[in-house]
């Protein structure tokens, strides 16, 4: 292990922000061989990330940032900018704004080494009338030209990938060995169940020889024929045949807990000793350990985490790395080495590591993501030398390394490199498999390409990304390299989740937004639309935050919580949405989205200002699966409730994910309801949905009325008698509950139904998710 007082002064880690809540300052002490130093992000006049310096040296990371009119990253200046002898890199970003889509067209990098400019990447992006990436070509002088082409099926799952020389060639329908042609060739074919699970994948190679790899589900016999229905854990892979033509060459064979986190995977060549990889889980299912053994002897990797669940220590057969005060440390028992990651806005944009380097202060090298925020170019701050990290669809290396010191690569996340994982937030990642270790715990029904809880961005890699392991959305919405400008936010924060509708192109003639959703204010929602075979995602932004209020808040007052959160954080140029009126954009008027906008100002209060909280008194009793009562406040991750889904009155145990706790609710309602013991009264705060069978939907409790009925464990009903409205200054306490999203709160003896809180991005708003599954 790391000997903390050899390389630490165990001086901490400083911030400082202004006004406005933008970090402006970060100290480093120092570490590893790494001199302290603060690194100061000054913002330009809207409040955008601009220039990025620090004490160390004079040093300056990003010497300028440059934004469009639509807020959009144009440009990055890496390195001081000088006139003369200097070492400087350029990148910027052009996009489409002829066809009102405002799509992102190309990224181009240059550095400048004493004046002398070379081009490092010149791509260019084509899409598909549904907005999907179809062509990614890479053209920078001196480099070999080369396509990446995609293909999707009607779903939108990538079913084709390969790569060639020629421009356009991805517009051709035949699929050949000729494909196969570029820096880093592949060609990658992948097929798919109804259900959303990854069922094949075949790579064929320049010489036309195919390996596939077959991967076998419950209910599936080993020939890959449905045989069995209902089978337990139908999206959990049991076996994986590996394939040269019509010979298994190595069977996988797949075992888990009864919460469907893999345990074991058996790799059996054909002819051999076995490979058995076990892996070990904490209590809030994070992994712990994977013991890889072959026929040399086993190694063992160890994760440890924080509090907060981020990742604290990982102990690997070759080396252990700690995060300590923003630093990063590696120690291979002998030597100690420091790597700190310098970022702008929520893109890292610099390193610098003592690792592989005598040089004082370590050495600097500028890193640009692409538009999934995964490392693609490295530029050496000293000398102007580059290179590029190029990844499968989903996430695999393809060619190139990344730079000495970091690990830091598939969507900016940890690669390690002694398991073959992807670190994605809450959940292990395997790139190689192109699913998840561990069941989402956050699926949601109404997305039926999500049902499969393991598979990756909807089996989308190039359009969606996952960076949490809890939700897929676009680059747009999620922390992409391109179009993100929050200001870096301290580790311990909690991850925020987003997902503002399905599309991410603005804008669209005004007759298709009308022949799409039409002026009725009570238009189907997203949900219904996809239940039905109706929704048509990229069509407009505008249309997409209709959609999405209308979804999440203006339906039954659920998730209005959510829904403030994350227009607040994600889209928070409240001057440029209040602007917005029916000359400016005739679209919006169409649609409705001038309506549903001052709704949303109405209901998410004063700007600025957290949304209102759902929660209960933490000695408010709940009933558990078992029958037993216990105090809300006892309730810990793993404790199974009773949950019922009002609407088919499915009623079963439940595991519960989550514990939240909220520490100044003060809007209360008190519900008192006639029982068969007489009046009880049961007290939650203003926007916590019950279950009202007479009105046959959720309604907040502030807003139920006097004669309304709420639903008991037994799906009888009690009618409330009497409510009062009032102000306290008290903690509260809610629940995630795993599928059925709901659980029973006592009025006296009574269990009357609730629902939970479905979503993690409720921690906003001086919430506290004390455990997460």
């Amino acid at each position: 292990m790391i000997s903390t007082e050899a390389v630490w002064d165990r001086s901490l880690a400083w911030r400082a922000y202004d006004a406005a809540d933008h970090v402006t300052k970060v100290t480093y002490p120092a570490a590893g061989g790494l001199a302290a130093e603060t690194v100061t992000t000054t913002y330009d006049t809207y409040g955008r990330p601009d220039r990025l310096t620090s004490t160390l040296g004079t040093a300056v990371y990003i010497d300028d940032t440059a934004y469009d009119s639509y807020d959009r990253l144009t440009g990055r200046t890496y390195g001081a900018d000088f006139d003369g002898n200097g070492i400087n890199a350029q990148r910027t970003y052009s996009y489409d704004d002829s066809n009102g889509t405002r799509r992102l067209t190309s990224i181009a990098t240059t550095t400048n080494v004493n004046e002398l400019i070379t081009e490092k990447q010149k791509d260019t992006y084509t899409y598909d009338l549904a907005g999907r990436i179809t062509e990614l070509r890479e053209e920078a002088t001196g480099q070999t030209a080369q396509s990446q082409c995609f293909r999707y099926d009607d779903q939108s799952r990538l079913t084709r990938a390969f790569t060639h020389t020629t421009a356009g060639i991805c517009a051709n329908t035949a699929q050949t060995t000729t494909n196969n042609q570029g820096t880093a060739p592949y060609q990658t074919a992948y097929t798919y169940d109804r259900m959303g699970n990854l069922q094949s994948v075949t790579d064929t190679d320049s010489a036309g020889t195919a390996a596939l790899r077959d991967y076998l589900y419950p209910g599936y016999d080993d020939a890959g024929t449905w045989t069995t229905a209902n089978a337990n854990w139908p999206h959990g892979v049991r076996k994986i045949l590996h394939k040269t033509g019509s010979t298994t060459t190595r069977t996988d064979t797949v075992t888990y807990d009864d919460d469907g986190t893999m345990l074991k995977r058996i790799e059996q060549p054909a002819t051999g000793t076995a490979t058995t990889v076990e892996y070990t889980w904490t209590k809030l299912a994070q992994l712990a350990t994977v013991k890889t053994t072959k026929a040399s002897g086993s190694e063992l990797t160890r994760y440890a985490y924080d509090a907060d669940g981020n990742l604290l220590v990982r102990t690997t057969p070759s080396e252990t790395i700690a995060s300590l005060a923003g630093t990063e440390l590696r120690t291979d028992g002998t030597n100690v080495t420091a790597t700190r990651h310098y970022t702008s806005g929520t893109a890292t944009v610099a390193m610098r590591t003592t690792e592989g380097t005598t040089a004082t202060n370590g050495k600097l090298t500028y890193l640009m993501g692409d538009t999934q925020a995964s490392t693609q170019i490295a530029v050496d701050a000293t000398t102007g030398t580059s290179t590029r990290r190029r990844y499968t669809p989903f996430g695999d290396e393809r060619s190139g390394t990344l730079p000495t010191g970091t690990d830091n690569g598939f969507l900016g996340k940890t690669e390690d490199t002694s398991t073959g994982l992807s670190l994605l937030g809450a959940r292990a990642y395997d790139p190689n498999l192109g699913r998840f270790l561990s069941p989402d715990p956050l699926s949601s029904p109404y997305k039926p390409q999500n049902l499969s809880s393991y598979s990756y961005s909807y089996n989308n890699p190039v359009n969606l990304m996952d960076p949490t392991g809890l939700e897929n959305c676009y680059p747009f919405d999620c922390a992409g390299e391109v179009t993100d400008f929050d200001e870096p936010k301290p580790p311990t924060d909690p991850p925020v989740v987003t997902d503002l509708g399905d599309g991410t192109a603005p804008s669209a003639p005004t007759d298709l937004v009308n022949n799409y959703l039409g002026d009725d204010q009570d238009a189907p929602t997203v949900g219904q639309m996809q239940a039905a075979g109706t929704y048509m995602p990229h069509v407009s932004p505008e249309l997409n935050y209709e959609l999405y209020f209308r979804e999440r808040c203006g339906r039954d007052g659920m998730g209005t919580d959510m829904t403030c959160a994350n227009f607040r954080k994600h889209y928070d140029n409240w001057a440029h949405v209040k602007s917005i009126d029916a000359d400016s954009c005739p679209i919006c008027g169409n649609i409705g989205f001038l309506a549903i906008v001052e709704y949303a100002l109405g209901r998410g209060g004063k700007l600025g200002r957290p949304c209102p909280p759902n929660s209960f008194l933490p000695e408010a009793g709940v009933r558990m699966a078992d029958g037993s009562v216990k105090e809300i406040g006892d309730i810990e991750v793993g404790d199974k409730v009773l949950a019922t889904d009002p609407e088919t009155g499915k009623t079963e145990a439940r595991t519960v994910l989550a514990t939240i706790i909220t520490m100044e609710d003060k809007d209360f309602t008190g519900l008192t309801v006639k029982t068969s013991d007489g009046d009880a009264e049961i007290i939650a705060t203003d926007h916590h949905p019950f279950w009202s069978p007479s009105a046959d939907t959720w309604i907040d409790a502030g807003d139920i009325e006097q004669g309304m009925t709420l639903r008991t464990d037994t799906g009888t009903t009690v009618t409330v008698n009497a409510v009062r409205s009032f102000q306290d200054q008290a903690e509260t306490r809610n629940l995630t509950v795993d599928g059925i999203h709901t659980y029973y709160v006592l009025a006296g003896a009574t269990p009357i139904l609730v629902h939970n809180i479905t979503q993690v991005e409720l921690v906003v708003s001086a919430r506290v998710i004390t455990k997460v599954r």
